[in-house]
């Protein structure tokens, strides 16, 4: 799942509401009214925003608290993607600038500032959730991002048969839990291959924290298949998932400050029509598993 509008774990969620109603009390504190009435709504608004600013920096804690997730995209030169938990960061007041901004202009001119910050702010929500069409968040320890078999092999051609909507969530190698359905919006690809040996594609998107209602700052999905001969060298003949709208997102992606890396397994020669599914780990490792091998 893309979105997650209770990201409780991302200090950004909590900033947004903070940077809301301190816009609210400073337009408050700065309109005419009965006096007793007007600050009796700014210390409610101001109360609401000491609140979530703690909640924000129990939040960032818990964040720095899961190293694990961070060394795995600094190995995969992905760090700089997602904004450091550490307070007082640039990001971080320019964030809490804009929101409270936002929070000030639609409670002085609602109908003005309001309408146009609304539809500025659904825009950013589909459109991330666009940019990241096909992926799945990587989740818990391990995720999977499709299937592929060889349908022939002959002299070093294979045909190979990629389906990245037949992968589950993670867990199912292991036998913990049910996979979930993938995206409907991918087909089954297929494609006439001259190699000897192939190795599955897997396209990491990391996004920045401050956009919270996304599930994850890490995404990923099965973009491929790479060449190799005789010799397991590469051919840099790579055979690509063809997905409509594919270079909008990417587009898209890169203007909300997403980064993009690809993984690859160990290359190795497919079995004839056995089922593989490509199984992608929390530090970005990826693997190629026989299906059989979740029976045992």
């Amino acid at each position: 799942m893309v979105y997650s509008w209770l990201h409780l774990s991302n200090p950004y969620f909590w900033l947004f509401w903070s940077g809301l109603f301190l816009g609210a009390a400073i337009n408050r504190s700065s309109r005419r009214g009965p006096r007793t009435d007007r600050w009796v709504r700014v210390s409610l608004y101001l109360t609401i925003v000491v609140v979530c600013l703690t909640l924000a920096v129990i939040a960032s804690r818990f964040v720095r608290g899961g190293a694990a997730s961070d060394a795995g995209l600094s190995v995969s030169q992905l760090a700089s993607a997602s904004i450091p938990a550490a307070t007082l960061t640039p990001t971080l007041w320019v964030f809490a600038i804009a929101a409270s901004g936002i929070g000030f202009l639609t409670s002085r001119y609602r109908l003005a500032a309001g309408i146009p910050v609304l539809v500025a702010l659904v825009l950013l929500v589909v459109g991330s959730g666009q940019s990241l069409r096909g992926a799945r968040p990587l989740l818990g320890g391990e995720g999977e991002a499709g299937v592929f078999r060889a349908l022939s092999l002959h002299g070093g051609t294979m045909e190979v048969e990629i389906d990245p909507s037949a992968a589950g969530e993670a867990g199912r190698v292991r036998g913990r839990a049910e996979p979930r359905p993938g995206p409907a919006a991918l087909e089954p690809s297929y494609a006439t291959m001259r190699a000897f040996a192939v190795s599955p594609i897997v396209e990491f998107l990391a996004v920045p924290r401050w956009l919270f209602f996304l599930s994850s700052s890490l995404f990923y999905r099965l973009s491929g298949i790479a060449e190799y001969d005789a010799s397991l060298q590469s051919t840099h003949k790579d055979f690509r998932i063809a997905s409509e709208g594919r270079q909008g997102q990417a587009l898209l992606f890169r203007l909300l400050g997403g980064r993009v890396s690809r993984g690859l397994s160990t290359p190795f020669t497919p079995a004839l029509l056995q089922s593989y599914r490509v199984v992608v780990f929390q530090d970005l490792t990826v693997d190629a598993i026989p299906v059989f091998a979740e029976r045992e």
